[in-house]
């Protein structure tokens, strides 16, 4: 019994020889990965590290658009009749289409300039494939609200059904002057725009499905809105001072546009510093500038640093090395 016990206790002491061992090993690790992480240098890496490209800047060209086209703010279907509030710069013939084809809409438009000013002007463009069509003559720099009442010809079910393979209404605004004058550059000679009206078939509320803006070279873009931060109730109080200020800073007013959601709320330093749109939170492909903003040295010079850099201690440093070693930073 007294052999038995020994060996049972001999047994114990040369496993405890092998926990000692493998302890100390484990603790020299230890120390060696701790120092290498007090150093900031991650031999094991604990996350993955995502290199983004820096956001591309789209060179844009910018166009004074004489024309403007929306739905007015009362109720809008076939039955009770169409508000639009329209304004123009100069004298303007705005060409209204009823039950236009999609497709022929589109081939029509992409024709050269001078082929669609020229039907516009004899009241024969798309003439033969709508169901009814009509001229009205603006004057310039006029802002006004027009009331259109669906031609008595029409029926509701001459749109058909959903999905429609037809138009409800169709608006061309064009200047006769651009017509008559010699062809420039960048000059703006034609906005489309497509309506959805509401009837008992299309029970949607009417609004705006496209506008399309037509060069005198024949160059063809579709208008996007820009979404700003502040609010359009104030727009008569234009002297407002937190008006197209910075989302992020409040300092600074808007420069640039984030795309692809187009939100235009932040300034040039806050950009830099972002790479998702404040907004939405959505990524940053690319960006394009305000009203041809430039950054310059002296814009460079003027901007305070909101962030400066402090002297940290050493026991600052190290603490803040072991707080995101332990995860909690």
């Amino acid at each position: 019994m007294a052999d038995d016990l020994s060996v049972l206790l001999s047994w114990f002491a040369n496993i405890s020889n092998y926990y000692s061992i493998i302890i100390v090993l484990l603790c020299f690790c230890g120390m060696v990965i701790f120092i290498f992480r007090l150093n900031a240098e991650h031999i094991f890496s604990s996350r993955i590290i995502a290199f983004n490209s820096p956001p591309i800047k789209n060179e844009m060209m910018y166009i004074k658009n004489p024309f403007y086209c929306e739905l007015g703010k009362k109720n809008t279907s076939v039955k009770d009749g169409i508000y639009l509030k329209v304004s123009y710069t100069q004298p303007v013939v705005m060409y209204f289409i009823w039950g236009a084809p999609i497709d022929d809409v589109f081939k029509a438009f992409l024709r050269s300039t001078a082929i669609v000013k020229e039907e516009l002007e004899d009241s024969m463009y798309l003439n033969n494939h709508s169901l009814h069509v009509k001229k009205i003559d603006g004057f310039a720099n006029c802002s006004e609200e027009i009331y259109l009442n669906c031609p008595s010809s029409l029926e509701t079910c001459d749109f058909g059904h959903p999905s429609r393979k037809l138009y409800p209404l169709v608006l061309l605004m064009y200047n006769k002057e651009y017509i008559e004058e010699k062809e420039h550059e960048n000059k703006v000679k034609i906005l489309m725009t497509i309506f959805h009206v509401e009837d008992e078939n299309a029970v949607y509320k009417s609004y705006i499905i496209g506008q399309y803006i037509k060069l005198n070279q024949g160059q063809v873009f579709n208008l996007q809105s820009i979404f700003v931060s502040t609010s359009t109730d104030n727009d008569n109080n234009s002297n407002n001072a937190d008006e197209d200020m910075c989302v992020v800073c409040q300092v600074f007013v808007i420069s640039h546009v984030i795309l692809p959601c187009r939100h235009a709320c932040v300034c040039y330093q806050c950009f830099n510093k972002l790479t998702t749109c404040p907004m939405c939170r959505t990524d940053i492909d690319s960006y394009f500038t305000l009203n041809g903003f430039h950054i310059t040295p002296e814009v460079v010079e003027n901007i305070p640093d909101s962030h400066p850099v402090n002297s940290l201690t050493r026991w600052e440093m190290w603490n803040n090395r072991l707080n995101e070693f332990l995860g909690y930073r």
